[in-house]
């Protein structure tokens, strides 16, 4: 690994500790009626200087190595933090989309970690999308995907795929798999 990742590594793992690594939120509008459905957590790294990192300079390099998984467990805590927030104040929560990494679809302990965050800050597992992108499919076996989705969803969580069409999936590679979102 060259130094540069490395130093970057170790920034990003500063930068979770001073709260610089930020959940921005894309709304998700319903096309016909113009309500707002659904949300997306994109990951913002805002330096204390106020200096922004853009994603594309810390994110390939976490993706690289098992470092993306703490990314996504981090965004997962932003997320329930502020769904808890609004809960708290009396607003109205919507269902947020969090990314995780195909690196999580062979780890045994990764449900009972996703109930047990969003447990603790006492958010409903309606209210969290996992958002796994198109080369969890390419990855993966169809059916390590498929039983990964399936307790996902057992849990009352919902799935989406995103930047499906992207690589090399087909439709057919999806048909036997129950996500709830399909983006493309």
């Amino acid at each position: 690994m060259a130094k540069d990742e490395k130093q970057i590594l170790q920034e990003v793992r500063q930068a979770y500790e001073k709260h610089e690594i930020k959940a921005f939120f894309q709304p998700i509008y319903d096309a016909l009626s113009g309500e707002l459905v659904c949300g997306e957590a994109l990951s913002r790294w805002m330096k204390a200087d106020g200096t922004m990192v853009m994603p594309g300079e810390y994110i390939p390099v976490l993706e690289a190595t098992e470092a993306i998984c703490d990314l996504d467990w981090y965004m997962l805590n932003e997320v329930c933090r502020v769904l808890k927030e609004q809960a708290d104040a009396g607003g109205p929560c919507v269902k947020i989309s969090v990314n995780f990494s195909r690196k999580h679809i062979p780890d045994e302990t990764f449900i009972n970690k996703l109930c047990k965050t969003t447990e603790a800050y006492g958010v409903s597992h309606k209210l969290i999308q996992v958002e796994l992108t198109e080369s969890a499919l390419i990855d993966n076996s169809m059916e390590q995907v498929g039983a990964f989705v399936g307790k996902i969803r057992n849990e009352g969580f919902s799935v989406a795929v995103d930047d499906f069409g992207t690589g090399m999936s087909s439709l057919g590679m999806v048909k036997d798999v129950a996500f709830d979102t399909l983006k493309i």
